[in-house]
């Protein structure tokens, strides 16, 4: 019968490290485990003592390996939470530094736009209020020295317009960075209101008259008004918050060749202003030989 120690023998020769040391270690407790606690409930069976001490070594070994390998696998187990757990920690950190560093560039990008909104080109104004209402075809023209071409090519340099489709060469379908985008509201907000209240603090003449016009709300829309000759002389005064279009006889409507009418970016503020619901336009008729 083979020698009941050769494989724990066996086992010593590959001892090269702390696990299988442990290893061994725990199977030699189970050997001794075995030989003072399971061995008295063999002796009822008679067993021979060579097979009996076979028998033993074997049952201790088996418990030992059964032992080192639950303990190691359990080990290995609570190692993977504990280092996923701190590696999740180090990409929290790393990812709330990167989020902290994206919004501290973001807020200064916002401020430099802030402090040279007023530097922009008429041009580039009018494609951020356009794309600040909503996302819009922006047109380029042939030249590429031309004013909007070249407002609109800083625009998409600095990231403030985004292309979204390229429709054809001289069309492109554009949103706002919505990086900007609260920071251009607040600026036309702020450049809206303001002119706002210089044209009403102004007092130019006739523009009490042509207010009561935009308040009058006993007709309807398409009502034409008489535009008085002190209105239309200083009509040039009211713009930018309050804009006319004027026909010939006929073009538009009957007996209609002027409109006034207020923007939607004016027209809230206009309202907020003078505390009143107003007219979005008003149509009407001015004769100067009338005299009004």
């Amino acid at each position: 019968m083979a020698d009941p120690f050769s494989t724990f023998l066996s086992q010593i020769a590959n001892l090269v490290s702390f696990k299988s040391s442990l290893r061994l270690l725990l199977i030699a407790a189970s050997i001794v485990f075995s030989w003072v606690y399971i061995q008295p409930f063999l002796l009822p069976f008679n067993i021979q003592n060579e097979l009996s001490i076979t028998l033993l070594t074997a049952i201790g070994f088996s418990i030992g390996a059964l032992l080192s390998s639950c303990l190691f696998t359990l080990s290995e187990f609570i190692l993977g939470l504990v280092k996923n757990k701190i590696e999740n920690k180090k990409k929290e950190i790393n990812r709330i530094k990167e989020q902290s560093k994206k919004t501290q560039a973001d807020f200064d990008k916002n401020e430099l736009l802030k402090v040279s909104f007023q530097d922009y080109s008429l041009q580039a104004k009018e494609i951020l209020l356009t794309l600040l209402k909503k996302d819009s075809t922006i047109h380029s023209h042939d030249s590429s020295f031309d004013s909007h071409n070249i407002a609109f090519l800083g625009l998409l340099e600095n990231k403030i317009v985004l292309p979204l489709n390229r429709i054809d060469k001289s069309k492109t379908f554009c949103t706002l960075n919505p990086v900007f985008k609260d920071s251009v509201k607040e600026i036309f907000d702020a450049q809206h209101k303001s002119q706002v209240e210089e044209v009403i603090s102004s007092q130019f003449d006739g523009f009490d008259n042509l207010i009561r016009k935009f308040k009058e709300n006993s007709n309807d829309q398409d009502f034409v008004f008489d535009i008085e000759n002190i209105v239309y002389i200083n009509r040039y005064a009211y713009s930018p918050v309050i804009r006319f279009d004027e026909y010939e006889d006929d073009e538009f409507i009957e007996n209609c060749n002027i409109q006034f009418y207020t923007e939607d970016h004016y027209h809230q503020h206009l309202e907020e202003a003078l505390g009143c619901t107003l007219r979005e336009y008003i149509l009407g008729r001015h004769d100067p030989e009338r005299g009004i």
